[in-house]
């Protein structure tokens, strides 16, 4: 994933934020990740429904970043969960 695609969480991803750490499970193989505060967000973002091309936008402003940055920063990221099985593309 070379550009920020349209993504969704998948239906059976559960994730809790813990402080600076976000704990993710996909039931359907009982795979559990851990990702960062900043990870969590995404995840958040993207269950709240926010247009996956808006989040390098709102992660640029929330961070002080440059949006070019953030947004490859947050394609890698969904390439990331898409590998493992947390999002699908849509």
């Amino acid at each position: 994933m070379t550009a920020v695609a349209n993504v969704a969480l998948r239906d059976c991803v559960r994730f809790r934020s813990m402080g600076d750490e976000c704990v993710v499970l996909v039931q359907d193989d009982g795979k559990v990740l851990l990702v960062n505060e900043l990870g969590g967000l995404v995840l958040q973002m993207l269950r709240e429904g926010v247009p996956v091309v808006e989040i390098p936008g709102r992660i640029a402003a929330e961070f002080e970043v440059e949006e070019a940055v953030a947004a490859r920063d947050v394609a890698e990221y969904l390439a990331s969960l898409r590998d493992n099985g947390v999002v699908v593309e849509v």
